[in-house]
């Protein structure tokens, strides 16, 4: 069994969201919608997850023009990313699977729909692959597929990570960026965007077992304080494996965020009833 979570660079068209929904048929277990960013994250699993993806990521390309985008959140793609994930404990999914059906998934974008699409997962991470992006590495992809309207997709295949966003008050940007520099490890991707009067921490804890929303949500409660700010809200952005969930003591789980309906072991288990 694979998972896939798929950010789209549409978060503020209601109508187009639902639309987007509808074409996943059973495999959709959570939608997280972020007007600010102008981004939707679908988180994807179960035996049909490659056709869903297909459906959703084709009714997406044919509706989103990313030429008139705007939002805080960078991207490249009207399809911004697609990872396939292996879920440590809920199958024998190998990595080698989620490859494959990765390379299979760009073969299918550029041959079915015109748009070109880049690899990222044991080879390189998304972080190097953006980098080679925004210095327009024309090597990466068929500059003929290439259109203003579509962009590029980032097709990836990785194991489980957890993304999550710490909005913090009373800080500047530059403070809120000081924070993102002293936490980034090789466990953590983390940036700070500004909006309004508040500052968003979004990170990706890429080992989660080692590194969990409430070491990420600590240590950021302590630099903000430290700068005369402080933590506004915590939100986690699509599922968590529910092993994650239970290394967090269960009377911290709303200040964080989190809970079992929450988990990808949970939503799987709705689906399956």
């Amino acid at each position: 069994m694979l998972e896939s979570v798929i950010n789209i660079s549409e978060g503020k068209d209601k109508s187009l969201i639902q639309e987007l929904k509808q074409s996943c048929s059973s495999s959709l277990l959570d939608v997280h919608i972020d007007a600010l960013h102008n981004r939707s994250v679908f988180t994807l699993a179960g035996d049909n997850v490659v056709f869903d993806v297909k459906a959703l990521v084709s009714k997406a390309v044919k509706n989103i023009d990313l030429s008139r985008h705007k939002g805080i959140h960078p991207r490249f793609g009207a399809v911004d990313v697609v990872p396939f994930i292996v879920l440590p404990g809920l199958a024998d999914t190998l990595l080698e699977e989620a490859v494959e059906a990765r390379d299979s998934l760009i073969r299918w974008f550029c041959d079915e729909l015109k748009v070109p699409a880049v690899s990222y997962g044991p080879e390189r991470s998304l972080p190097d692959l953006r980098k080679l992006l925004i210095e327009k590495n024309s090597k990466l992809y068929d500059e003929d597929l290439f259109s203003s309207k579509t962009g590029v997709t980032a097709v990836g295949a990785r194991k489980a990570l957890v993304a999550y966003n710490i909005t913090v008050k009373n800080l500047s940007l530059q403070e809120g960026k000081i924070i993102a520099d002293s936490l980034r490890s090789n466990e953590l991707r983390i940036l700070a965007f500004g909006y309004e009067d508040k500052i968003q921490i979004s990170c990706n804890l890429i080992a989660p077992w080692v590194l969990n929303p409430d070491h990420v949500y600590r240590a950021v409660d302590a630099l903000a304080k430290d700068m005369g700010g402080k933590v506004h809200k915590a939100e986690l952005v699509g599922l968590l494996p529910r092993g994650v969930l239970d290394a967090i003591d269960e009377d911290i789980w709303g200040k964080l965020d989190l809970g079992i309906t929450k988990t990808i072991e949970y939503r799987l288990s709705l689906n399956q009833n």
